[in-house]
């Protein structure tokens, strides 16, 4: 986990109307990191067991020990193909393909 390496707690930011995915340190010399899935959108995020996010901005914290809130982001195509991507609270993923 880059949270452990570097020893600084990190946030992921999912901005949902633009597909925007942020990582932003809570160490102020390390840059952020941003990135935009081209081909897909982010139709949803579920953080813990809170209802699913499908607009707006959401965030997940990373502690500086690999651990966060566990949630799950589902990814979409034009197609209408996705995948489900689970993170439990160590940080392992698990992904699901879905269909339409």
């Amino acid at each position: 986990s880059k949270a452990l390496v570097k020893q600084s707690d990190l946030t992921l930011f999912f901005i949902l109307d633009s597909g925007q995915i942020d990582v932003l340190s809570s160490n102020a010399s390390l840059p952020r990191f941003t990135r935009v899935i081209d081909g897909v959108r982010l139709e949803s995020v579920t953080i813990a067991d809170g209802p699913p996010i499908t607009e707006g901005v959401c965030q997940v914290p990373y502690r500086r020990n690999g651990v966060c809130k566990p949630f799950a982001v589902q990814v979409r195509d034009r197609y209408g193909e996705g995948i489900l991507v689970r993170v439990d609270a160590l940080s392992s993923v698990k992904t699901v393909e879905s269909r339409r």
